[in-house]
C-alpha cells in the first residue's frame, strides 16, 4: 500500500511538472511573437509612432508591431517603421489612399477578436467599450487636446456669412468619420448658441476624410466641425474660414488612450511595462528639444508643434497619467446624447500603476 502511494505521489508530482513545464514554454514562446497594438494615424497617437519608429520599444527588448487599416478596406496592415514607408502606403501615383484612418471601435473590435493585444484608441470609443463590459483597460495617456490650443473647431464654407446664431438655421453642418464625441461636440456648440441641433438645422455625422472638402467645393455642406490639419488645408486653399475654435467645451477631453486587452495586462505585465516605458522616454526627450528645433520639422506624422490661429496639435503629458475625472466628463456627455446607457465606475478600467512607478524609476 505505502508503495502504491509512493508512485502515485511520484506521478502526481510528475504530472504537475509536466503542466507547469507546458505552461512555462508557452508563455517563453508567446514572448518571441510580437505584441499586436492597433493604430490610428492622427496628431494624439504620433508620439508613440516616433517611439515606434526611432526603435524605443526595441531598445528594450520588447517586440512591438503596429496595425492598421485603409479607410475604406477591411483587414490590418502592419505600420512601416519609417517615415518613408508611411509615404508609400498614403500616397499612390499622387493620390491619397488614407492609410491609418482606423476607428478606435475598429481597434477594439479586432483586439476582442483576438487579432491585437493593444490599441490606441479615443476617449469615446474605450468608454463605449467599457459600458458594455469590454475585458480591456487603459494604461497611459496619448496626446490629448489642451484649453489654450485646441485641435477643432467650426469652420464655415467661404462664401456663407454667420453674423449671429439665428443664422444657422436651416444650414447644413458635417462631423468627420470618427468616435462619437465629434458629434456630441458639434451638437453642444448648437445648444450653446440657443438653437436645437435636431430642429433648427441639418447635422450629417461620420463624413470620411476624403469627402470632408469635396462637400465644401461643391457646396453640399455650408460648414462643420473639422481637425486641425483638415481646418489649416480648407482655410489655405480659401474653401472655408475658422468661425469658432472649440471653447464651448472642455477639449481636454478629446484624447487618446493606450489600451490593452485584461488578460494581457494580467499574463504580461512586465512586457506592458516595458512599452509604457519606452513611449515615456520618448516623451521626455521631446519635451527636452527647444521649440526653435521642433518647429523646423513640417512632416506629417514627425511634426511636434503645429500652431494655426489660436489652435495646436495634441499635446503629451509627463508622467502620461490617464485622468478618471475628464473621461467622466466625456463619459456624461455620452450618456446625455445616448451613446452609452448607464455610467460606470471607470476607475475600474484604468491601471495607472504602470507610468506611477515608471515615473518614480525614470526619475
Amino acid at each position: 500500500m505505502k508503495k502504491f502511494l509512493t508512485i502515485l505521489v511520484i506521478a502526481v508530482i510528475s504530472s504537475s511538472l509536466y503542466f507547469c513545464n507546458i505552461s512555462f514554454s508557452s508563455d517563453a514562446s508567446r514572448l518571441n511573437k510580437p505584441i499586436r497594438i492597433g493604430y490610428f494615424d492622427g496628431g494624439r497617437v504620433h508620439l508613440f509612432w516616433r517611439a515606434y519608429i526611432n526603435k524605443y520599444f526595441d531598445d528594450v527588448g520588447v517586440n512591438v508591431e503596429l496595425y492598421t487599416k485603409y479607410l475604406k478596406e477591411k483587414g490590418l496592415h502592419k505600420v512601416p517603421r519609417d517615415f518613408e514607408g508611411i509615404q508609400r502606403k498614403s500616397l499612390v501615383d499622387g493620390e491619397k489612399t488614407y492609410f491609418g484612418k482606423q476607428t478606435g471601435t475598429e481597434i477594439i473590435e479586432a483586439m476582442l477578436r483576438g487579432d491585437l493585444e493593444g490599441g490606441t484608441v479615443g476617449e469615446s470609443s474605450f468608454i463605449q467599450a467599457i459600458s458594455n463590459n469590454s475585458p480591456i483597460v487603459a494604461v497611459a495617456k496619448l496626446g490629448h487636446e489642451t484649453i489654450n490650443g485646441p485641435a477643432k473647431a467650426i469652420a464655415i464654407r467661404k462664401d456663407v456669412i454667420i453674423n449671429t446664431p439665428h443664422d444657422f438655421k436651416g444650414k447644413i453642418l458635417i462631423t468627420r468619420r470618427s468616435g462619437p464625441i465629434d458629434a456630441i461636440i458639434l451638437r453642444e456648440f448648437i445648444e450653446s448658441i440657443g438653437l436645437d441641433p435636431e430642429k433648427d438645422l441639418t447635422i450629417i455625422d461620420q463624413i470620411p476624410d476624403d469627402k470632408q472638402e469635396e462637400f465644401l467645393k461643391e457646396k453640399k455642406i455650408h460648414g462643420g466641425i473639422f481637425h486641425l490639419h483638415k481646418l489649416a488645408s480648407i482655410v489655405k486653399k480659401d474653401l472655408a474660414y475658422i468661425y469658432r475654435k472649440m471653447d464651448w467645451i472642455n477639449p481636454e477631453i478629446s484624447q487618446g488612450l493606450l489600451v490593452f486587452r485584461k488578460d494581457f495586462v494580467e499574463t504580461y505585465p512586465q512586457e506592458v511595462k516595458k512599452i509604457i516605458r519606452s513611449y515615456m522616454k520618448r516623451i521626455k526627450y521631446e519635451q527636452g528639444i527647444p521649440e526653435e528645433e521642433k518647429i523646423k520639422e513640417k512632416r506629417y506624422g514627425l511634426q511636434m508643434v503645429l500652431y494655426f490661429q489660436g489652435m495646436s496639435l495634441p499635446q503629451y503629458d509627463y508622467p502620461p497619467l490617464v485622468s478618471p475625472d475628464l473621461l467622466n466628463e466625456a463619459q456624461s456627455l455620452l450618456l446625455k446624447y445616448k451613446f452609452i446607457d448607464k455610467k460606470i465606475d471607470l476607475t475600474k478600467f484604468i491601471n495607472n500603476g504602470f507610468v506611477k512607478e515608471l515615473y518614480e524609476e525614470l526619475k
